[in-house]
């Protein structure tokens, strides 16, 4: 039996079926930035880059202030507020929004940008949420949160009890566990380049799909 089509990543299926996956292509940036390909991790100018896109520096003015509509609209759509101190709570926004809406990962995405840690977003968690997962979002970026959002534990891995929690967390039945075992086992000798049975953020990346990218984490929410 394969795997369903809404598993969290559509390489599996093709890890599962034939232990190799085409690299994807590039989801352009909103701002040409160092090549997606050549992305080196601890690269402080490129972190810096990642940064500034999760601000809202490299979207213009009228989108910024759309951001903030939008965000003022869902506030008080949930009754807290529409000001800018309110918190939007992941939950909530995975279940109500129609960018959100069918995507497993929506709750875990979303909540991956509240820097309080509590699963609720302030107007600059939305901001970055909303560039981040643009359509027009850099892949570097939409990486990292991925890669945050399967980071369990948060101890810079994504490990095999990461990626089983995560599993068995979304499929519920559909597979058995010894078909789930064998996905990861076959993920880390695809992806696990020294063999450590952790994936560093630059392994993670390799794993991604172009599918990943354009339906689990990109959400065009304003």
């Amino acid at each position: 039996v394969g795997p369903p089509p809404w598993l969290p990543f559509a390489s599996l299926g093709r890890v599962s079926q034939m232990g190799c996956l085409r690299r994807s292509k590039k989801v352009e940036p909103m701002e040409v930035a160092a090549d997606d390909g050549d992305w080196v991790d601890g690269d402080a100018r490129q972190d810096a880059h990642l940064d500034r896109e999760r601000q809202g520096e490299l979207i213009s003015i009228k989108e910024l202030e759309a951001t903030h509509k939008a965000f003022a609209a869902a506030a008080a759509s949930f009754g807290v507020g529409g000001d800018g101190e309110a918190r939007l709570s992941a939950v909530k926004l995975a279940a109500s929004h129609g960018e959100a809406r069918g995507n497993p990962l929506a709750r875990r995405v979303l909540a991956s940008f509240s820097t309080a840690k509590d699963g609720t977003l302030s107007q600059q968690d939305w901001v970055a949420a909303c560039c981040v997962l643009s359509s027009r979002g850099s892949k570097a970026n939409k990486a990292r949160t991925a890669f945050q959002v399967y980071d369990l534990d948060e101890d810079g891995f994504v490990n095999v009890d990461d990626l089983r929690r995560t599993l068995d967390s979304m499929l519920g039945n559909a597979l058995s566990p010894q078909q789930v075992e064998q996905i990861i086992k076959r993920l880390m000798s695809a992806f696990d380049a020294n063999d450590d049975h952790c994936l560093t953020e630059e392994e993670f990346r390799n794993l991604l799909s172009q599918e990943d990218y354009d339906t689990r984490f990109t959400m065009d929410l304003f």
